[in-house]
């Protein structure tokens, strides 16, 4: 007898592939990509230019058909809608589900990288030799990591740690809301599509961000105030489901292969860090105030954060081989790529 997940995904699936049928009428095989962001802020265009890559290499065998706007599911369900079928392929943020996949969340630590857009392929290769068994239930296809994540405030200006004791703050991923626990901040976890009302209704000061992201989720009406400093690229990535990539045909799975490296995770990257570099110059045309730390207030952030590093090493005791020389070899691939603190 199907069980109730199988016969939801099969039926999603059904109505979802009958929606496309007219486009894809060349196409041997459809892929749907499920997107929980508008296809009108990225990284969604990397998505599509993912899409149609894959389209072209494969001579149209296979197209890809993209559900924006979490019409096929909620931002948290997304890794488990490539597992089951729901979508072929899904944009799943790891972080929405913490304590899942505690190897992955190395890439919440605060102050990891500089540049996520090269930190995006670094990230890729060092997670490759552990993504088969933390995520084994879908094949991983690209990692992304969002550019110039600072901290941003309502209407108020913190430079130093002490100051976010009492701060109500939607933090990302579980080393960085530690990290306000830490300082003394209250951490809200909500998905970023309802940040702005919960801004509305007092229950945040604060949040942890892309400047230009802000916008398509009118978080430039909520807040004023912005750390020049970039406190975290925390991680999410584009998963497939296993038997989607199973059904294709040994040529067709070349393609595939060839789409999921890290070379196309820093591809993707690239375009979205070129998009958020508008952030600073919009949020200063509309009076925003955007303020740099001195040399001495970012140590005392970094020296902050610093513990948090054992942290994960307790974290993933049993999961991974000596887990403090995973950490630094981590931290080292960032430092050799140029790109870490």
């Amino acid at each position: 007898m199907m069980s109730t997940r199988r016969l939801i995904a099969t039926l999603v699936s059904g109505a979802f592939l009958a929606l496309g049928l007219a486009q894809a009428a060349n196409a041997e095989t459809v892929l749907r990509f499920s997107n929980w962001v508008p296809n009108t802020t990225h990284p969604s265009p990397g998505f599509e230019a993912w899409g149609k890559s894959i389209e072209e290499a494969s001579d149209g065998r296979i197209k890809v058909e993209f559900f924006h706007s979490g019409q096929l599911g909620n931002p948290r369900d997304h890794y488990n809608m490539a597992r089951d079928g729901i979508a072929d392929v899904a944009w799943s943020v790891p972080a929405f589900e913490p304590d899942r996949f505690p190897i992955f969340e190395i890439t919440s630590l605060p102050f990891l990288t500089k540049d996520a857009v090269t930190a995006s392929r670094v990230v890729h290769d060092w997670y490759n030799q552990y993504a088969a068994d933390e995520m084994s239930e879908v094949k991983l296809c690209a990692i992304t990591m969002a550019p110039e994540g600072t901290l941003n405030f309502k209407d108020k200006e913190i430079r130093t740690p002490d100051q976010m004791q009492g701060v109500k703050i939607r933090p990302v991923g579980t080393f960085l809301t530690q990290f306000m626990k830490d300082l003394g901040a209250v951490p809200v976890s909500i998905p970023a599509s309802e940040a702005r009302q919960a801004f509305d209704r007092g229950l945040v000061e604060g949040i942890a961000f892309p400047w230009r992201t802000l916008y398509p989720f009118g978080l430039d009406k909520a807040t004023t105030h912005h750390q020049d400093m970039i406190i975290y690229a925390v991680a999410a990535t584009i998963v497939m489901n296993k038997d989607s990539y199973a059904a294709l045909s040994d040529e067709d799975k070349a393609v595939i292969d060839a789409h999921c490296t890290p070379e196309w995770s820093q591809r993707i990257n690239q375009m979205w860090f070129d998009w958020e570099k508008e952030g600073r110059d919009l949020l200063t045309k509309d009076g925003h105030t955007i303020y740099q730390l001195t040399d001495a207030e970012q140590q005392q952030w970094l020296d902050a954060a610093e513990p948090l590093k054992s942290g994960w090493v307790t974290l993933v005791e049993g999961r991974v081989d000596n887990p403090q020389q995973a950490l630094d070899s981590l931290f080292s691939a960032m430092s050799e790529a140029g790109v870490g603190y």
